[in-house]
């Protein structure tokens, strides 16, 4: 447990300052849609859905070094780049800014495109593997 531990931990703090590096390198994009979060959930849910796919689809790894992974990737990196306590907050933010089209706009799309993502990170990895 303890060695789990410390990759969460190491893949976490690797996963939210790629996170800020991301939020801030879009913070030019638009000052009314927090694009930074966004782009973030997107590339995280397409990275989730292409490790989940490599894990259950191959057996390269020992079942131990496969929740390893996990922990490292998933679990840590992915669980501190992508981040629904910020995207819920922005969208608090934009209702108590007035606006509600974009934030609505803002939620639904985003889980469209996160879904989506993580959706087809799986297949691709499914697909290359032949195993769809």
């Amino acid at each position: 447990m303890g060695l789990l531990l410390i990759l969460i931990g190491i893949g976490g703090a690797l996963g939210a300052m790629s996170r800020f590096l991301v939020v801030q390198a879009s913070s030019s994009i638009s000052n009314h849609i927090p694009a930074g979060i966004f782009i973030c959930n997107a590339i995280g849910s397409l990275l989730i859905g292409i490790v989940a796919a490599f894990l259950i689809k191959t057996h390269i790894f020992s079942e131990e070094v496969s929740i390893q992974v996990r922990a490292l990737f998933v679990t840590g990196f992915l669980g501190g780049f992508t981040t629904f306590s910020s995207f819920s907050l922005d969208i608090l933010n934009l209702l108590q800014r007035g606006e509600f089209f974009i934030a609505f706009g803002y939620a639904l799309l985003s889980v469209v495109v996160s879904l989506s993502s993580v959706i087809m990170g799986f297949y691709i990895i499914s697909f290359m593997m032949g195993k769809v």
